[in-house]
């Protein structure tokens, strides 16, 4: 795939270059109003989310720069070549109502000869951050239909042009994806797209988001299809302005993106904004890194038989620091090793893998251990799996003597056949390998018990348990209070998800009354696999009858933990025990101002409003399944075009209930906040009289509370047409938002079900607070978006290094097309865009210029990515 074309050199046209570079042109002798592109003009067409270009021989991406040329046209005509000496592939060419004619026509030709492709534009302070309908399409009429038709209908720029028609038109402060407010905005902008296509435009037309060009929510719930569907030419790309706080971090970028291209439509950054200009703006740095698409590393090993051991090995392009780091990569097993039959058999060993690194002196050291089998890589698609480091290597893995954590020079992973047979094979993906700088400690958890046991709750270990609640402190207003029923007791709090690989600090005031002669405590971690315990106290270190301060870290018996953590566990508790029959259901022990302290740090622990969560119904059910409740039947889960439709397998049946499966794996859901649940579903006419009810539920951390925020019956719902409801969420009293909810569900109930009844959802969305994408200092990166060398560091057991050599990159995802704002603002409170301080000298770039056109992603980057589909990136050895 090109992923830039037509960057420079060489002519689109085939006038004379005294033709060409004319602001003058030849009069138009004919009918403006009759003017129109021939039925065969060529033009670009999309591609799902590619751009083809106008001969269909490969795919096109437009980068480039925003030229608002129609600020002073003559005197910014020279600024066109100028663009294209800093390897811009495209312009955005910004005309206004008073742009002579005979100027358009010239800056097209001039792009022409320099070989950029045109996303031509109209700016009317009437348009720009406006919705008027009516000046839309009166500034339609009298200037793409009336002024310019003369110059824009002509064949030989129908190759190179993309017709936005207005500039950042539309509603401003909806951006609300289940919002009414948008509708105007749909109406007239299917008007101007079939308006263009009588008129003979057979182009792409890009329609720009409302709310000053970024409000991308106005084409969620399936409005890009709804735009394309008026469209005779299924030609539209979406237009974006990345400039303010909605552009802030990459995934704020890749979540407006995968909007438009969820929808199999392309998307372009028209506008590419920065701080300089904008509080809070888009970092230009970070779009182009974001927008520059991704390629992944695929090995196919020829394994042989089983206890086969591969280990691919990738140097980091300088020496790194490990102290206080954190390391990243995502994997992606074929369902081949997922789904192996081999993995049914009691005692195999299951195939796995480890991350490791080498030092400058080739000494060697191991993280983790995973096996095919675990919760954390035992599923399909991308898996990201990330480490904590700290002072010290992770006691997860093993270190060999003398391995220097402050001088690594590469990192691997090593494949480990184990008991799989030689028949399970197929391609594993490795992509994205990251080492950041870390936050070094912090408070994960801290509570004083003001609100009440702040889901502290018996464990019922062995059945037995404490009485729980809360009453005045000593140095804090409330205290949790435990009143032993048994002669031992545990208590914990569901939800806590820390990092047990690194040390993990307990403190608390504890009171134990004098009553309470002899007792022990402890603080314990459990699942099904592991126990660990420590933090051992009685009456030797906490004194019956006072407040005592007490504290405990985990590394004081760490091989005990990082057991309990590497088999997938991550909460901690209280153990009480050795209470005496008659120190039981009597005095209270006492406990206030709980706090845990990571020395893995937090992460972002500031958080905005967001989305947590939004389907993806592109390729899956996106881990939907059916709940199995008993009085539920099953029901088909089947998903097209990006919805899924959801039917019963058993007619007359009274109920349909569907989960999100791997509710837990979802990294930003937190109900602990402002939250607000939207759907968009299309309900058949059949069920409007069948007593219908259609819930989205939710259950808490701690199984006691199930709620339906959204409950519809009767005419609270449309039938037959797609509609979108949206409620903001109030939890029941009770409801455990310290943990991840059980379920996310939709629970619907009917009089009589029939198979052919299709329920279909394309999207639902959970929005509330989520944390703030703290700014990563990447130290080092293997991504294999560029060139990176690949070594087959050892193998062991029958396979052979030439055996194990089978690699070879895949685009996982194309690049986005943008133009950065602006060669030189027409505006003075806009200076800041500048990307030169001569308009006319493409050598006076700015230091903003300098990123644009050479930071990675940048003008120059993109330009030299001018290769053919088979072009490797990998150096393999």
């Amino acid at each position: 795939m090109s992923l830039l074309s037509a960057c420079g050199g060489g002519s689109m046209l085939s006038q004379s270059d005294s033709e060409k570079h004319k602001l003058i042109p030849d009069v138009v002798v004919e009918d403006p109003m009759a003017a129109r592109p021939s039925e065969n003009a060529p033009v670009m067409k999309i591609d799902s989310t590619n751009i083809l270009s106008a001969d269909g021989g490969n795919y096109v991406l437009p980068v480039g720069i925003v030229l608002d040329y129609g600020a002073d046209s003559s005197s910014r005509y020279d600024a066109i070549e100028e663009i294209a000496k800093v390897s811009a592939g495209a312009i955005r060419l910004i005309v206004t109502p008073e742009t002579p004619v005979q100027n358009l026509e010239a800056a097209l030709n001039r792009a022409s000869t320099d070989g950029l492709m045109v996303n031509l534009t109209l700016h009317d302070p009437a348009l720009y951050c406006k919705d008027n309908g009516d000046e839309l399409l009166r500034l339609t009429k009298e200037n793409w239909f009336g002024k310019f038709l003369p110059v824009i209908a002509q064949d030989r720029y129908q190759a190179m042009l993309m017709i936005s028609i207005a500039r950042g038109w539309g509603p401003v402060g909806v951006f609300n994806p289940a919002s009414a407010g948008y509708r105007s905005y749909m109406d007239y902008t299917k008007t101007m797209i079939r308006d263009f296509r009588k008129r003979g435009f057979k182009l792409p037309l890009v329609i720009e988001a409302p709310g000053c060009g970024e409000d991308y929510n106005v084409f969620d719930g399936n409005r890009v299809r709804e735009l394309l569907a008026s469209d005779t030419e299924k030609n539209l790309i979406i237009g974006l302005a990345a400039k303010g706080a909605n552009y802030l971090s990459s995934s704020n970028i890749l979540n407006a993106a995968n909007v438009i291209r969820n929808q199999r439509v392309p998307v372009l950054f028209t506008e590419v904004g920065g701080s300089d200009v904008v509080e809070d703006g888009v970092k230009v740095e970070t779009l182009l890194d974001t927008v520059f698409g991704n390629t992944a590393l695929v090995v196919n090993p020829e394994w042989q038989g089983p206890n086969e051991k591969v280990a691919y090995l990738f140097p980091f392009a300088q020496t790194q620091n490990l102290k206080n780091t954190q390391l990243s990569f995502d994997i992606n097993f074929a369902e081949t090793y997922v789904n192996a039959e081999y993995l049914a058999i009691d005692g195999v060993n299951p195939m796995g893998f480890q991350i490791y690194l080498r030092d400058v002196n080739d000494n060697y050291a191991n993280i983790k251990w995973h096996s095919i089998k675990d919760g954390d890589v035992n599923k399909s698609g991308w898996q990201n799996i990330s480490y904590t480091i700290g002072a010290n290597m992770p006691n997860t893995g093993w270190v060999s003597d003398g391995f220097d954590m402050t001088q690594v020079v590469a990192v691997g992973i090593e494949l480990a056949a184990q008991d799989k047979p030689a028949s399970v094979a197929g391609p594993i993906k490795l992509d994205n390998f990251r080492l950041i700088e870390g936050s070094g400690p912090a408070i994960v958890y801290a509570s004083d018990f003001s609100a009440g046991n702040d889901g502290w709750v018996n464990s019922q270990w062995q059945g037995k348990v404490a009485e729980i609640s809360t009453v005045s402190g000593d140095t804090a207003e409330k205290a949790l209070s435990l009143i032993p029923q048994d002669d031992v007791f545990e208590i914990t709090r569901p939800g806590l998800n820390l990092d047990l690989t690194q040390p993990v600090t307990i403190k608390a005031r504890i009171y134990i009354p004098a009553s309470i002669t002899n007792f022990g405590l402890g603080i314990f971690a459990a699942n099904a696999a592991n126990w660990a315990g420590g933090g051992w106290a009685g009456t030797w270190n906490l004194t019956p009858g006072q407040w005592s301060d007490y504290s405990y870290t985990t590394d004081a018996n760490a091989s005990d933990f990082a057991a309990f953590a590497a088999s997938g566990g991550n909460g901690l508790g209280f153990q009480f025990s050795q209470f005496a029959e008659d120190q039981q259901s009597g005095d209270a022990i006492l406990i206030e101002d709980i706090q845990i302290i990571s020395a893995a740090g937090s992460g972002a622990t500031e958080t905005e409003a967001g989305t947590q969560y939004r389907t993806n119904f592109s390729e899956s059910t996106d881990g939907w399944v059916n709940t199995g409740w008993p009085d539920s039947p099953l029901a088909d889960l089947v998903v097209a075009t990006g919805e899924m439709s959801i039917s019963t397998r058993t007619n007359g049946s009274g109920r349909i209930t569907i989960n999100k499966g791997d509710v837990g794996n979802i990294a930003n859901l937190n109900l602990d906040g402002d939250i607000k649940i939207t759907v968009t579903a299309f309900f058949p006419e059949s069920l409007r009289n069948k007593e219908f009810n259609f819930q989205v539920f939710l259950q808490d951390a701690n199984w006691s509370n199930h709620t339906a925020p959204i409950n519809l019956e009767g005419d609270e719902m449309v039938y037959g047409e797609w509609h979108t409801y949206s409620v903001d969420v109030e939890l029941p009293e009770g409801f455990d938002v310290g943990g991840k909810p059980r379920y996310l569900g939709i629970d619907m109930l009917s009089t009589s079900f029939e198979t052919s009844e299709k329920i279909i959802v394309s999207s639902l969305v959970v929005e509330g607070p989520v944390p703030v994408e703290a700014e990563d200092v990447v130290l080092g990166a293997v991504d294999f978006n560029r060139e990176q060398l690949v070594f087959v560091d050892f193998v062991d057991g029958a396979i052979t290094p030439e055996q194990a050599l089978k690699v070879s990159s895949e685009v996982i995802s194309n690049p986005i097309g943008w133009f950065a704002s602006t060669w030189y603002a027409a505006r003075s409170e806009e200076a800041g865009y500048d990307l030169v301080l001569d308009m006319a000298d493409s050598s006076t770039l700015t230091e903003r210029g300098e990123v644009v056109v050479s930071a990675p992603g940048g003008l120059a980057e993109m330009r030299s990515l001018l290769m053919p589909d088979d072009t490797e990136v990998l150096d393999v050895q």
